[in-house]
């Protein structure tokens, strides 16, 4: 007789909580030493709920299965050289600004996530944070492979990853995730978990996407749908720590908040999201931060019960409608007139519009 078939719960507890043992002959907080780093008071790790409850079997068959579909469209969009569909010169400057800016960041997390997974004492937060990490290593690879053939045709594509150290408009993104990195784990898991994943690709990969097709960039699009699956994880992994530190202990809320007063004044400081879509997309810049706000304020209803606000944020943001000094600039500029985003002329010499 043929073993019975086990059912998801069961699967899913097998292939993590039973992963997990008792120390012995080693201390436990010697083990994980920064999970008291920030203060945070753990009383039963057994409370954390991982609402997808995926395996690594089921994650490795649905990633592969995107992939078969993503890289079919990559070959086709090369075999009929998909970059002379594109519409507008500015486009191509659009994915410039997503190259340098939004893919070292999905690295940066992957690196993030790769530590914070080590250091959470709770194996379905470790599991949980690992396969993250994993999807943010996905993400730039499908990002670099669709945008390498681009690399073919224009210039500014090559060096993105040098760029990223050197170009001012960066300094944001840049200093949002390094400082997110050098946190302790569940301050980390709150500014990439929710202010990252949960308000900004929330903003970025969707209505962004679908400019990258109306200007004919099918490759981009793709990866950018295939990528949102995931972040739809993401970002209730997000929503999952907060409510999961909330009510382990009373002594976290303090701490929580400063937290979410934080990241979400930094993530919308953010002004990358708001060039890309605004210049190229046709959206004004303060449409962007509305529905930042919006996003971040009205959406998590499932905080309120758990006593976290987040109205200090929001009559911050409607005495300071524009983010930052760096935003103003972006939305009053063309992107053709910051260095290295003005080469947008083709190398095989066929006309490009260029923009005033």
């Amino acid at each position: 007789m043929s073993p019975k078939k086990l059912n998801l719960k069961d699967k899913y507890k097998l292939l993590t909580r039973d992963l997990d043992w008792e120390f012995s002959y080693e201390d436990r907080k010697e083990a994980f030493p920064y999970e008291e780093f920030e203060g945070i008071k753990i009383t039963d790790w057994d409370k954390w709920e991982d609402p997808f409850r995926l395996t690594m079997e089921s994650y490795w068959k649905y990633q592969a299965e995107k992939e078969k579909k993503l890289y079919a469209i990559y070959d086709a969009f090369a075999q009929n050289n998909g970059q002379t569909n594109v519409t507008d010169a500015r486009y191509v400057n659009a994915i410039k600004l997503f190259l340098t800016g939004v893919s070292p960041g999905e690295h940066a997390a992957h690196l993030g996530f790769a530590f914070t997974g080590r250091q959470m004492g709770g194996i379905g937060a470790r599991v949980a944070a690992q396969m993250q990490s994993i999807d943010e290593l996905r993400h730039i690879q499908t990002q670099i492979h669709a945008m390498s053939h681009y690399n073919k045709f224009f210039d500014g594509f090559d060096e993105f990853n040098h760029m990223h150290d050197r170009l001012w408009y960066l300094s944001v993104p840049k200093s949002f995730f390094e400082d997110a990195r050098t946190a302790g784990p569940f301050e980390f898991m709150i500014a990439i978990g929710f202010s990252f994943e949960y308000v900004l690709t929330n903003l970025l990969f969707v209505p962004f996407m679908s400019g990258a097709a109306y200007n004919g960039d099918m490759a981009t699009v793709t990866f950018g749908f295939s990528a949102q699956s995931d972040e739809a994880r993401h970002m209730t992994l997000g929503l999952e720590i907060i409510k999961f530190l909330l009510e382990q202990h009373e002594d976290n809320l303090p701490i929580v908040q400063k937290w979410l007063d934080k990241w979400l004044w930094r993530g919308d400081d953010d002004g990358l999201h708001a060039a890309a879509e605004g210049h190229v997309l046709a959206r004004s810049l303060g449409t962007l931060l509305r529905r930042c706000c919006r996003c971040s304020v009205q959406r998590p209803g499932a905080l309120r019960h758990q006593n976290a606000r987040l109205h200090r944020y929001y009559q911050a943001r409607k005495r300071t409608p524009q983010s930052s000094g760096m935003v103003d600039f972006l939305s009053v500029h063309s992107c053709c007139c910051i260095p290295h985003l003005d080469t947008h002329c083709r190398r095989d010499g066929l006309a490009q519009r260029k923009v005033s």
